[in-house]
């Protein structure tokens, strides 16, 4: 209810579908894991409401450039992840690139005081021998990959 995009049961549920779906009809599907930078800090710091305005915030950048038929959900704490239907690896880097620009952007506030907001991405399509297990684990490890580079936001693992 916070965020108002699905919730971790949601995406399985939703998962399970665009996998289906995937098998029937042949088409590309990828994943984007993104996981806020610094949450654990700005929690810390300025308390558990300004976690919320900033898990708020990422909720909607992510669902504003995401379209009518991708997933967007909340998988847990500030992790979110994000079922790009009928896209190649090449499209969901640019809306991953895009989501990160967005949220840099955004001016994180809480009640005056500015947050440093960015977010980390994880990149993936799904391949034919894969489980939504697998996929959303190669794309949770891209994300790692994402977060310890210094000069990028966004990893990809094809």
């Amino acid at each position: 209810p916070l965020t108002g995009v699905y919730n971790r049961a949601g995406y399985e549920e939703r998962v399970k579908e665009e996998f289906s779906r995937r098998e029937r009809t042949g088409a590309s599907l990828s994943l984007v894991f993104v996981d806020c930078n610094k949450f654990k800090q700005i929690n810390d710091t300025f308390g558990h409401n300004a976690g919320d305005v900033v898990l708020v915030k990422v909720a909607e950048v992510l669902k504003n450039r995401a379209r009518v038929s991708d997933i967007v959900a909340r998988y847990g704490g500030d992790e979110f992840v994000v079922l790009l239907p009928d896209t190649h690896i090449d499209g969901a880097e640019v809306f991953a690139r895009e989501a990160c620009a967005k949220v840099k952007q955004a001016g994180f506030n809480n009640n005056g005081k500015l947050l440093d907001v960015s977010i980390s991405c994880g990149v993936t399509e799904v391949r034919t021998d894969d489980n939504p297990a697998s996929a959303l684990h190669r794309a949770d490890q891209a994300m790692y990959s994402a977060k310890k580079a210094t000069e990028t936001t966004v990893f990809l693992i094809p």
